[in-house]
């Protein structure tokens, strides 16, 4: 199948008016040339998971595709080249405005180590800025990322046991992770995306522990396996740069 040079915006919703916001900003982005984009939209969804799923299979075309909330604003205008630039590195495949180097034992990620990002957060009239921690570079990589606006140049099924709206992006982190790819949270001078501030009330805490303890349950062996293989490889490469140093030390020292 051949692929479209463009990007596919991939949202579920059921608020006309956040949709038609986003939509708008969209539409104002600079676009490469011959380069689109379009916006699909899923409705009545049971769960993220699945609603991504369908969409995923409608724009299965195009080769970068974004999975948004309806609620959320792109400031950043170059958001295109600014990601094109970032997927020049073909091991990553996914992209998100914040994140985590390295989950913590409660798989929330942002209670994590090494959290960055930025994000504007819009809660009744106000803006407020979340000043995470910037990486050094135009990019670090991370271990998951928040599922605000994930933007992907290699695909992968969602995981529809994640139920509801919570954990999802933890969990499609994992799943690249383990499928051998890269995370990226890019350096933003300036906030790539705005997004309403939701409060934590009662229902929407037990919902996420609950996401929470499914994803623990069916990912928690297979992460802690992954982990375990990938301190070995960094011993392992510790030990090979000792031994490369001690036996050009030695070569050093004989002649």
């Amino acid at each position: 199948m051949r692929r479209r040079s463009g990007l596919a915006f991939l949202c579920c919703a059921d608020d006309d008016q956040k949709l038609a916001r986003l939509r708008r900003s969209i539409d104002a982005l600079e676009l490469p040339q011959g380069f689109e984009t379009e916006l699909y939209v899923e409705r009545g969804v049971a769960s993220l998971t699945s609603g991504y799923n369908r969409l995923l299979a409608a724009s299965a075309e195009w080769r970068y595709k974004a999975y948004v909330h309806q609620d959320v604003v792109i400031l950043n205008r170059n958001l295109v080249d600014d990601v094109l630039r970032l997927f020049r590195r073909r091991t990553l495949a996914l992209v998100g405005a914040a994140g985590c180097r390295y989950l913590p034992e409660s798989y929330v990620w942002w209670d994590g180590s090494g959290v960055l990002g930025r994000v504007v957060e819009y809660d009744d009239g106000t803006e407020r800025l979340l000043d995470l921690e910037q990486p050094e570079g135009e990019y670090e990589l991370v271990e998951a990322v928040d599922g605000l606006c994930l933007i992907t140049q290699h695909d992968l099924p969602w995981d529809e046991a994640i139920e509801g709206f919570h954990f999802y992006d933890v969990a499609q982190s994992t799943r690249y992770v383990l499928a051998g790819y890269e995370l990226a949270v890019p350096r933003q001078d300036e906030p790539w995306f705005g997004h309403d501030f939701k409060p934590w009330d009662e229902e929407r805490t037990v919902e996420f522990y609950a996401a929470r303890d499914a994803f623990r349950e069916r990912y928690d062996d297979r992460r802690t396996r992954f982990v375990r293989s990938r301190i070995r490889r960094r011993a392992r490469r510790v030990v090979t740069r000792l031994t490369s140093r001690r036996t050009f030390a030695r070569e050093e020292a004989s002649q």
